[in-house]
This record gives structure tokens, C-alpha cells and sequence, in this order.
């Protein structure tokens, strides 16, 4: 494990997982509930006050104790309600780490899937993709499965277009989620310049309903459309590093990635993430 620090002076946790984990590897049991309006209705009843964001309701994935206490070969996650998440965020509750997934994917071009963030969560900084809460899945893997489904709904990069996908640790969010984000590598059969455009046209589509709908209805009207990216709205736009050791440790170091004569800052965790991968590389 590696400690540094966000931009704020927090203390992250970095743990590296040797070897990688891949799919067929990975065990991990989800309990607790699942009906989501019992769960949502459980925690408003519970928390009250801590529910900020009261038309997120959703069942996640949790962890009993800390970063600390987790076991990356037999992982045992906790369903649990949006809600308990968002009062966990405003330390009205212990007990439990909120999930995340996260990853770094490298294009056919050998460049680094990055996005300058929209939305009102963290806007105008720069992120690696994908990057969001870990959902219950009814049956299925829960990482790897909420890997392939933000990847997708982020980018527009399907299963199929992706090689051999593994776990390579996971790093934490003291400021924002307070909780972990497992990160993911893999390659892409997609080059840079075919992801832009797949951004820009379900991007396009979000903008123009923008101007005569509300902000959830234009963020449906995406997928509406047939893109199957359809979480395109969370970034305003794509861009891309070169994978070489020396321009990702210069991001690490100055926390910040030059967009034409600007310098955006580099979210802690996607910070984290790039110093995973590049961990990963030198162990290789």
C-alpha cells in the first residue's frame, strides 16, 4: 500500500492487487437487501436530513469496516440504499465504505480514455473513464459487471471491444464519496479520434434537448436517440494522454493536464488511478 495525499491534504490510500485480478478470478458475495423503495424508504425514515440528493434512489454496493479490511480474493459486498450512502458522505453514519468502480483504458492508439467532467459533481476537472457508484446486480459478478456497464454507458465501448480486462487495486476518496473506487485496466480495439466522435454525437443530442426539456429529460434523450453511451453527458468532452511513463508521472506530479494553452485539474482519484497503472506497469 502507498499513502499520499489530495489536493486538500488528505490522507489516500493506494493498494496495488499482485497479481491483477481477472474476471474468471474474482469471488465476491453481495448481501442485504433489495428492494430498493423499502431500502430508500428505511434510510429517508433513518437519516432524514442526510438525504441531499433525494431523487437518487438506487440500491449500491458496500463494505463492512474500512479500505483496510478488504480481502481481494473473496470480497463481501453489502446492498444497501443510495440514501445510507449519501448520510455515510455527511458523517452522519460509520460502519460501512461506499463502492465505486474506476478504470484506465488505454486506446488502440496508445493514449489514456480521460473526460473533463460536466454534470454539477466535481465540473470542469478531468477524470479517467469510467468513473461511478457500484449498483447491485441481480446475479451477476458486481465488479466486473459494473465495470462493463459504466464503461459502456460512459464512452460507448462495449464488452466485446475490450482485451482482457483485469482488477489492479483500488484507491481511496477521503473528500467527496468517502469510500474506495476499485480500479480497472484494459485495452480498447477503439483509436482515440473514434471515441471522440462517438462522445460528440450522443453529446450533441444532450445539448440541443438541453435547451427544450429539463436536465433529467435531456440526459434520457440520449439513449432515446440509439446511443448507447448514454451517460455521454457526464463529461463535455474527451480527451486523451499519451500512455508513456513520462508524461503520466509529470500528470501525477503537477496534478493538472494541459488542454490547449489551459491547465485542468486532475481529480485525486483519477490521480490515484494513474499511479495504479503505472505501478501495474512496472510490476509487468
Amino acid at each position: 500500500m502507498k499513502i499520499t495525499t489530495t489536493q486538500q491534504g488528505l490522507e489516500q490510500r493506494i493498494t496495488q492487487y499482485a497479481p491483477p485480478l481477472t474476471e474468471s478470478a474474482m469471488r465476491a458475495t453481495v448481501s442485504g437487501g433489495r428492494d430498493k423503495e423499502a431500502l430508500c424508504a428505511r434510510d429517508q425514515q433513518r437519516y432524514g436530513s442526510g438525504v441531499y440528493l433525494p431523487h437518487w434512489r438506487e440500491v449500491v454496493l458496500v463494505v463492512e469496516g474500512t479500505d483496510q479490511d478488504i480481502d481481494q480474493a473473496n470480497m463481501n459486498m453489502i446492498a444497501t440504499s443510495s440514501y445510507h450512502v449519501q448520510a455515510c458522505r455527511r458523517g452522519m453514519t460509520e460502519g460501512i465504505t461506499p463502492l465505486a468502480i474506476g478504470g484506465v483504458i488505454r486506446t488502440a492508439d496508445s493514449r489514456i480514455l480521460c473526460g473533463i467532467r460536466g454534470g454539477v459533481v466535481e465540473r470542469g476537472k478531468i477524470s479517467t473513464l469510467p468513473l461511478g457508484i457500484m449498483s447491485y446486480v441481480d446475479g451477476r459478478e458486481p465488479l466486473f459487471a459494473n465495470f462493463y456497464k459504466e464503461l459502456e454507458e460512459e464512452s460507448g465501448i462495449r464488452k466485446k471491444n475490450l482485451m482482457t480486462p483485469t482488477l489492479v487495486g483500488h484507491v481511496t476518496d477521503p473528500e467527496f464519496t468517502k469510500g474506495l473506487i476499485f480500479v480497472m485496466q484494459g485495452e480498447t480495439t477503439y483509436r482515440s479520434k473514434e471515441l471522440e466522435e462517438l462522445h460528440r454525437a450522443a453529446f450533441a443530442v444532450y445539448k440541443a434537448a438541453m435547451s427544450v426539456m429539463p436536465e433529467v429529460a435531456a440526459r434520457k434523450e440520449i439513449r432515446r436517440k440509439g446511443h448507447i453511451n448514454s451517460d455521454a453527458w457526464e463529461h463535455t468532452r474527451l480527451l486523451f494522454i499519451e500512455d508513456d511513463p513520462t508524461r503520466i508521472k509529470e500528470a501525477i506530479a503537477k496534478r493538472r493536464i494541459a488542454i490547449g494553452d489551459e491547465n485542468a485539474v486532475l481529480l485525486d482519484v483519477a490521480r490515484g488511478a494513474l499511479l495504479l497503472y503505472t505501478e501495474m506497469k512496472k510490476s509487468a
